[in-house]
């Protein structure tokens, strides 16, 4: 049985893409759901760009948060945002948890296989929040 179990393994790991590969992407869209209980989001991002029955069709995300994801605020300001011209975005922290659903934000994810984690979310400030 011992001759066997490299094997056994091999042909596993072989059968299980991705496993032990990690890849650190964006993702754009806006939130589904929010479930602080779970310490998940849903996030539904448009793209690739696909119509179907003449409705766009989007991709929901479901992804993990932990205690060490940061939360920003993104917010346009008139003048003299931090490269000093009118228009541009002044980052700021956010209390964890203060997202809301329709919120449109930026993830900056680790996907591990199936499992996607925010390490940065970042909250486009919309008129009037």
């Amino acid at each position: 049985m011992k001759r066997l179990m490299p094997f056994v393994v091999g042909a596993l790991l072989a059968l299980a893409p991705g496993v032990g590969s990690t890849e650190t992407l964006s993702h754009s869209g806006t939130i589904a759901g929010l479930d602080p209980n779970a310490w998940t989001i849903d996030l539904d991002e448009v793209g690739p760009w696909r119509v179907r029955d003449g409705a766009t069709v989007l991709t929901r995300y479901r992804i993990t948060v932990t205690p060490f994801t940061n939360f920003v605020r993104a917010r346009r300001v008139a003048e003299g945002g931090p490269r000093g011209y009118p228009g541009d975005f002044l980052e700021e922290l956010l209390l964890p948890w203060t997202l809301r659903v329709g919120d449109f934000v930026t993830v900056l994810c680790q996907h591990d296989g199936r499992f996607i984690t925010a390490l940065e979310i970042v909250v486009s400030e919309a008129d009037g929040r």
